[in-house]
């Protein structure tokens, strides 16, 4: 049981709580631990889009492009990599 809530996630301090609480503590931490990968989930999308742009871009390289740039400026002045990749398209 715990190799298994291990590989979910699970820090082994987590899983002493889960295994000691009541039913409403477990769902709690387990609706925690979803919105935790719904969040992971949604910045790898992030990622995933910048670099397929990075494979394709336009520019043909990358380090040439603007829009590289303007996204790590974005980044430089406090917006999401997300927020900046929409900035620059």
């Amino acid at each position: 049981m715990i190799l298994f809530f291990r590989e979910i996630g699970f820090s082994l301090a987590e899983i002493g709580r889960f295994l000691a609480g009541g039913r409403q503590c477990r769902r709690e931490m387990i609706d925690h631990r979803l919105a935790e990968l719904a969040e992971r989930q949604h910045r790898i999308e992030v990622a995933r889009t910048a670099l397929e742009h990075g494979r394709q871009c336009p520019a043909g390289e990358p380090m040439t492009c603007s829009r590289f740039w303007s996204i790590i400026e974005g980044r430089q002045r406090g917006l999401s990599l997300e927020e900046s990749h929409v900035r620059a398209h």
